[in-house]
């Protein structure tokens, strides 16, 4: 054998125990709440507060089951997604960071189940941190048409992807170890089975290689073999079919034979056995009976398809009109209580007692002769007649009084008194009526206290007692404090016929079961009276910091927080700069309450962290018509001050002349510089000017009332929302500016 011959036979066998299996892996989408690290912090902030999103680096891991959970170690397998830039839900397309998405691991056998581990790091610049820690185990099998499966891997954070297992191009089986590629030339002439890879040999050839050609010409078993063609063909003989001749065809199965005949199928022909009244080759041709058969009786035959029948006389029927007919059996034309008796082709009527005639009709005994006394009626009845008695009457002709006492007719223990045909009832005391049927209505005196119910019964009463009595006649208060009914320590007072419960602070409800909620009525927005300048960056920086200690205080959806800040610049009683912002907070159209809004500012400092001017805080328990004397319950907080501007004049008043000259042209120079009381409020690139407060006018159904006023030297500005609040528009905090 040549050597080349040898060296790829050698190849083809190394090739069907070394197969190849592909893992292509495609990242959905990743979700990390809130943006935090593994220790709860935020990935780019401190504390509670987060400065920017978190920068994601994924790495995905493929081990076998029994790997360690470290990513470096991966038999199948390693991928890095490197920095993904200020995301925390990522949504993956093409690309998954310098990824291309979906990637695929290569593996040199599936072995059925793999272990995917996920560690999520956040990238700085010093050093990264440490996000998350998943794993899952995947386990699949592979067939011809592999589809992607869907695998979450979750811990406190999720990522989300698609995984399909499949073989490289001429693999196939479980482990994708069984190689076969098709092929028709010398080394062999067959397809691949696309599940398991085995050799199916093309039409001629057999063997294991499938390179053993198949005798041209098989053995034919009812044919002859036609050798001139390029493969085997056998000319069947009449009958038969198939490629060896070896099929006996069925002519029955075109159903040859008609009208219910039978079909036999023969060697290149068939038989028909016709059905009774049929004959012909196909059973085609109709027999006529009435030339052999007579019908009895004077009936007439009638010839049928395949078949005869016989028109009986009356009193006659059967096949051949030869069975009498048992009028009596089936019901004759004698009248009730006669006999009928039968014969042939008819039936007679034998009479009895009270009949008469050929069909025994009845005779009328009221008509001829009265046999019922008194005022009875009589009726006539087939053979006979019957009495119907007037009332206090019985027997078959009404002539026996009744004794109506016997069945006890009077009602309630009353006595029954027999009379001629009739009888009288002596009534029980409560109770009167022929039968002593009628109850007297002892209820119709109100013999029952208070709001309490009366029942008549017969011949006597009841009383249904209303809530809080008792007694025959309801006559006595129950005390229904006895059984403590206040709850969270309420006073119970006893009324009548019930209670009430006066409750304790913070409590509610008929029996101090609520708790009452403090926040219902108290949603009036805050005002901050900042000293100094607020600029717009100041007032963005301001929005930023409360949205951020609401989402973190209260755990709300960054994207489910709308703040509505207006600013408007004032003078204080000292003639300095002052900025009144008013703020308001909406959650999912509701409004924030008040005092929720106001400790945001007093326990995170939001003022001192935000803002470089010292600020007051200003908030009303209640806000009434805009005056000033029906101003109620205002509440002042103070922030820390800046310690450099709270000393400012006392070291220019020590340092001397000069430095104080220096200090009053400063003042003069703030006093040029600032800001009239302008403001510009706009949403969706339109703006309203006025001079003072304003709110835009286009937020959805919400109508705005503004107000300003000023008391003890210190401005207040209101804001009184109306109807539903404005619709959720991350946009709104974006575009107001003053």
């Amino acid at each position: 054998m040549e050597p080349w011959i040898v060296l790829l036979v050698l190849i083809s066998v190394l090739k069907l125990v070394s197969g190849t299996a592909q893992v292509q892996i495609r990242l959905v989408r990743y979700i990390n709440p809130g943006g935090k690290g593994d220790n709860g912090h935020p990935c780019d902030g401190r504390w509670l507060f987060n400065g920017s999103p978190c920068d994601h680096r994924i790495v995905l891991c493929m081990d076998t089951v029994s790997g360690s959970d470290s990513v470096n170690r991966c038999a199948y397998g390693r991928a890095d997604t490197g920095e993904i830039s200020n995301a925390d839900t990522i949504t993956f397309a093409g690309r998954a960071g310098r990824l291309s998405n979906p990637f695929t691991f290569r593996v040199a056998l599936w072995p059925g189940s793999v272990r995917i581990k996920v560690r999520v790091f956040d990238v700085d610049d010093n050093s990264d941190d440490f996000v998350d820690f998943m794993q899952k185990v995947f386990t699949t099998t592979v067939s011809a048409n592999s589809r992607s499966h869907r695998v979450l891997v979750k811990r406190r954070t999720t990522l989300l992807m698609d995984v399909r297992v499949f073989c490289d191009p001429h693999y196939f089986g479980q482990q994708c170890t069984v190689f076969c590629r098709p092929r028709n030339d010398w080394m062999g002439h067959f397809t691949c089975d696309q599940t398991t890879g085995a050799k199916v040999c093309n039409q001629g050839w057999r063997g294991r290689n499938c390179n053993r050609k198949i005798d041209i010409c098989a053995p034919c078993q009812h044919g002859s073999c036609d050798q001139s063609a390029a493969a085997y063909k056998c000319v069947c003989d009449l009958g038969f079919t198939g490629t060896n001749c070896e099929i006996n065809m069925d002519e029955c199965a075109s159903d040859p034979c008609r009208n219910g005949g039978l079909c036999l199928d023969l060697v290149g022909q068939y038989t028909c056995i016709c059905s009774v009244g049929w004959n012909g080759p196909d059973c085609e041709n109709d027999v006529n009976e009435c030339l052999q058969n007579t019908c009895r009786n004077n009936g007439t035959c009638i010839n049928e398809p395949g078949s005869y029948r016989c028109k009986c006389d009356e009193g006659w029927n059967g096949k051949h009109c030869d069975i009498d007919v048992d009028e009596c059996a089936l019901g004759s034309q004698c009248n009730t209580n006669a006999s009928c008796i039968n014969v042939p082709g008819t039936f007679e009527c034998a009479c009895s007692e009270g009949l008469t005639g050929w069909s025994c009709e009845d005779i009328n005994e009221c008509v001829e002769d009265n046999p019922c006394f008194g005022n009875s009626t009589c009726i006539n009845q087939h053979g006979s007649f019957q009495c119907f008695c007037p009332e206090g009457w019985t027997g078959d002709l009404c002539d026996v009084d009744i004794d109506e006492c016997v069945y006890n007719p009077c009602l309630f223990n009353s006595t029954c008194m027999n009379r001629v045909g009739s009888f009288v009832c002596m009534c029980t005391t409560g109770v009167a009526g022929m039968y002593c049927e009628i109850d007297i209505n002892e209820c119709a005196t109100s013999p029952c206290y208070g709001n309490s119910t009366c029942i008549n019964q017969a011949g006597s009463f009841t009383c249904s007692c209303a809530d809080g009595f008792l007694g025959s006649l309801c006559e006595t208060d129950i005390d229904e404090c006895a059984s403590t009914p206040c709850a969270n320590n309420g006073s119970c007072v006893d009324q009548v016929g019930g209670f009430s419960c006066e409750c304790l602070s913070g409590w509610t409800g008929d029996q101090c079961e609520e708790e009452q909620d403090e926040c219902a009525e108290n949603t009036d927005p805050v005002m901050v009276n900042i000293h100094g300048k607020l600029d717009t960056s100041g007032v963005e920086i301001l929005n930023h910091s409360i949205a951020e200690a609401l989402s973190q205080l209260f755990m709300i959806n960054r994207d489910d927080i709308r703040l509505l800040l207006t600013s408007e610049l004032w003078t204080d009683a000292d003639n300095k700069p002052m900025t009144t912002v008013l703020i308001s907070a909406y959650v999912q159209d509701s409004q924030i309450c008040r005092d929720e809004l106001t400790n945001i500012f007093s326990t995170e400092n939001i003022l001192d962290n935000a803002l470089e001017t010292p600020a007051t805080i200003v908030y009303q328990k209640s806000v009434s018509d805009g005056q000033a004397s029906n101003l109620q319950g205002t509440t002042v907080m103070e922030t820390k001050e800046n310690w450099l501007l709270s000393r400012w004049y006392i070291l220019a008043v020590i340092a001397g002349v000069f430095i104080a000259l220096v200090a009053i042209a400063i003042v003069i120079f703030k006093h040029k510089r600032r800001p009239k009381a302008l403001v510009i409020a706009g949403r969706n690139d339109s703006l309203y000017r006025n001079g003072s407060l304003t709110m835009p006018e286009d937020t959805g159904d919400e109508t705005s009332v503004i107000a300003s006023l000023s008391f003890d030297n210190v401005l207040y500005t209101t804001f009184q929302p109306q109807g539903q609040a404005p619709p959720l528009d991350p946009q709104d905090n974006e575009n107001v500016r003053s």
